[in-house]
């Protein structure tokens, strides 16, 4: 008897499990996506889970039996909450001494650069952020890192000296996608040292790029080389297979005169993507490869008024 009351208790806890597994599919995902809970969707979890746990515990027959289902079930919500990607915010009326949600968002790019890991998309809201961006935090194939400004270039980094680039990407698997760029005082836009990263509907324009009277070139969008090699934040070593897609590049350096060296888009390794960008009005080429670029795809692009 006492067997055959484990076996059925133990059927019906796996049933049970697996419906709970549906409903809390379900449950994460209006945790997650609606307006009432997406701000904190853990404690949203949490609180709900430690009701329901409750009131199943109340039930007499399964008492006896609460720490072990207690155990499962805050193992089970443990995982369920780490499957969730990660979602971090900034907005300029932020500090980067919040923790980063819809609620409390950081003030900076920098900060969020320096402490998101694999799998993590950072929301920017509308606004200017005058600071150079350096981006060294690998994300993974299928994990990858995503700043995204939450309005297509309502979010301007504008760079503010401290590096040639406005956006710097040194690392690998990391997306830059649909910011306003510019760079009063630096060469380059958005620059993509490292593999498997990608600049995609960004507005880039009026980089000052005076790099004719010193040597050093410029871009708003340029897919390059580290100058010392190898490049210790990306795996590859040397950049390779970058996507820039759907920008929109122009008056990039003194656009008064021509310059060899100052382009809309300059690509500079191997196993690039180039495609649908529109890039005019630029100092020296719309969109040119050089340096180790090989087997590079370009196509699509509309490409004028380019001195």
């Amino acid at each position: 008897v006492l067997q055959n009351r484990f076996l059925i208790h133990t059927w019906s806890f796996q049933i049970v499990l697996v419906i709970i597994r549906q409903v809390m599919g379900a449950f994460i995902h209006f945790c997650c996506n609606t307006e009432l809970h997406h701000r904190q969707p853990v404690r949203c979890i949490s609180r709900w889970a430690s009701e329901l746990l409750t009131a199943s515990l109340g039930a007499g027959a399964y008492a006896e039996r609460s720490t072990l289902s207690g155990l499962a079930w805050a193992m089970f919500l443990a995982a369920s909450a780490a499957a969730q990607p990660a979602s971090y915010y900034i907005s300029p009326t932020g500090s980067d001494q919040h923790d980063g949600s819809f609620s409390h968002p950081w003030s900076t790019i920098g900060h969020a650069a320096s402490v998101v890991r694999p799998g993590a998309t950072v929301h920017v809201a509308p606004g200017t952020y005058a600071e150079s961006v350096n981006i060294t935090m690998s994300g993974a194939e299928g994990n990858r890192i995503r700043f995204v400004s939450d309005r297509q270039w309502g979010a301007k980094v504008i760079g503010n000296g401290s590096r040639n680039d406005a956006f710097m990407v040194r690392s690998d698997y990391v997306d830059i996608v649909g910011f306003e760029v510019t760079n009063a005082t630096g060469y380059i836009g958005i620059e993509l040292f490292g593999s498997y990263d990608s600049a995609e509907g960004n507005h880039v324009h009026n980089v000052w790029a005076n790099g004719c009277a010193d040597g050093l070139g410029g871009a708003g969008i340029a897919s390059s080389l580290q100058a010392s090699y190898p490049n210790p934040y990306s795996s590859t070593k040397v950049g390779t297979h970058n996507v820039i897609k759907d920008n929109r590049v122009h008056d990039i350096g003194n656009t008064e005169l021509g310059c060899a060296l100052v382009h809309g888009i300059y690509i500079m390794n191997a196993y690039n993507t180039v495609t649908d960008n529109v890039a005019y009005r630029n100092m020296g080429w719309g969109i040119t490869s050089w340096h180790s670029a090989t087997n590079d795809l370009i196509a699509n692009n509309t490409v004028f008024e380019n001195n």
